[in-house]
């Protein structure tokens, strides 16, 4: 029988005491991709193939980060995962749904679409070519997508569909967090109980009257397990969660009864955050990055993206755990990812098809193609 991996991975970088601030490997992600569209940006810019001054990459640059991929992602996982963020205010901050960041996050096509528009505005405004712009954003872009989907297998969220490829995973992070708000069946069934809160309750109270038995002899304060996302944080950064003190042997006994009971009860998965890096990353990169550089027409890169990201989009989704589409789109048995996908696939495979018809030439500046 395999040994398949538990996922225990921490979601944080570093805790910095003193300030109570947390640096997570998400935020670290995005830093890694603004400055690596900088850095790309500017080596395009220096050699003529972005044509717009080197000083104005910084610009364009914060423009396309926060504007851009920030607050287009964030919309765009509002609008097409949770529109009830909309309307959700209350007294204690942030006061206003959309920006309670940690409550779902941020999404990819709302990223793409949140671009496009930044690039037509600033492109406008400051009368440099959209579609030369474009390009050169659509070469950088997927390296941003690399960081995140590496920062999502290390979060262990948007996890893969059930799997016993010599390389699945376990994600303990099912339990405290299900992909569309419920367990999945084949977790759900090996949990005695009526509902999903009993099941789970079930097993926090035999994990805590098992952590009683072992901390008690020592005297420590009791450990008080409020629910799975303790036992998730037991396996990832145990210190966070047991009394302070716990000797060494003690936490590994209780990450070693835990973690027999995630094997038990958790199914393994396509770590599909993976194939998702190697394709909508990796890969598309250098696509978009070759025929940027050596296919000398302008929209060519820009097309190859909006193209080859929702077919890689969709061919990644098979193998994860999709988010359910609106209710009147569920007769379809396709993924809201999917759905979102066919809908950026039809323009985008038109605009290049059209880009490509069109004459060699090179667009001056203040031209809007």
């Amino acid at each position: 029988m395999l040994a398949y991996y538990l996922h225990d991975l921490s979601p944080f970088v570093v805790k910095i005491p003193w300030l109570n601030l947390p640096i997570r490997w998400y935020g670290v992600s995005y830093l890694a991709g603004f400055f690596a569209a900088y850095f790309l940006l500017i080596f395009l810019a220096r050699r003529g193939m972005l044509r717009i001054p080197v000083e104005r990459v910084p610009d364009l640059v914060l423009n396309g980060c926060i504007w851009g991929v920030l607050l287009g992602g964030r919309m765009g996982h509002v609008l097409f995962y949770g529109p009830e963020a909309l309307w959700d205010f209350s007294y204690s901050f942030p006061f206003w749904g959309v920006l309670k960041v940690w409550q779902g996050g941020m999404s990819a096509h709302g990223g793409v679409i949140g671009v496009i528009l930044t690039l037509i505005i600033w492109c406008r405004k400051n009368k440099f070519s959209i579609i030369n712009v474009g390009d050169a954003a659509c070469m950088v872009v997927p390296l941003g997508l690399l960081f995140g989907r590496i920062a999502n297998f290390i979060n262990g969220e948007l996890y893969g569909a059930k799997s016993a490829v010599a390389w699945a995973v376990r994600f303990p992070t099912e339990l405290a967090a299900p992909t569309n708000g419920k367990l999945a069946k084949v977790v759900a069934d090996k949990l005695p109980g009526l509902s999903d809160g009993d099941k789970l309750r079930h097993l926090t109270d035999q994990v805590q009257r098992y952590a009683d038995q072992v901390i008690d002899p020592i005297r420590l304060a009791r450990w008080e397990i409020h629910g799975p996302s303790d036992l998730v944080r037991l396996i990832q950064s145990p210190a966070d969660v047991l009394p302070k003190g716990t000797p060494q042997d003690i936490v590994v006994t209780l990450q070693t009864f835990v973690r027999e009971q995630f094997e038990i009860i958790l199914p393994t998965r396509h770590p599909s955050q993976l194939y998702e890096a190697a394709l909508e990353g990796l890969a598309l990169f250098a696509i978009c990055w070759l025929l940027g550089r050596y296919w000398k027409k302008d929209g060519m890169a820009s097309g190859a993206f909006l193209t080859f990201y929702p077919v890689m989009r969709i061919i990644c989704e098979q193998y994860r755990i999709g988010s359910e589409p609106y209710e009147w789109l569920l007769w379809t048995h396709l993924s809201q990812g999917v759905i979102l996908s066919l809908v950026m696939f039809v323009p985008g495979f038109i605009y290049w098809v059209y880009r490509m018809r069109q004459p060699a030439k090179i667009c001056v500046p203040g031209g809007l193609l």
